[in-house]
């Protein structure tokens, strides 16, 4: 989730890290490795429903492996800094087409 400066320099740094072409998948583990407690600070885990294979978010395909929510509107994610309260997290919204 791209809601603090710090959660950005870290999903860029994560971007890097995954986009680098003249690392072995060990060194990029190695590099992974040193911002990935503070990363997952800013990641939330979402079960999959058990007749799906992947979620809903907002129309979006995932970035890196990641659906990312950035500040705004979003009808899967609210996200509020100052009213804690709207603070709700992930959504499910059950997509359906009606035939009659």
């Amino acid at each position: 989730m791209k809601i603090t400066p710090c959660a950005i320099k870290l999903w860029n740094e994560y971007q890097e890290i995954y986009e680098k072409e003249d690392t072995n998948i060990f060194e990029k583990r190695e590099a992974f490795s040193k911002i990935k407690a503070r990363f997952y600070d800013f990641v939330i885990n979402v079960p999959i429903k058990h007749d799906k294979i992947d979620i809903e978010f907002d129309g979006n395909e995932p970035e890196l492996n990641f659906y990312v929510y950035e500040l705004g509107e979003s009808e899967s994610y609210n996200y509020c800094k100052t009213d804690f309260r709207k603070n709700t997290g992930y959504k499910y919204i059950e997509k359906t087409t009606l035939s009659f």
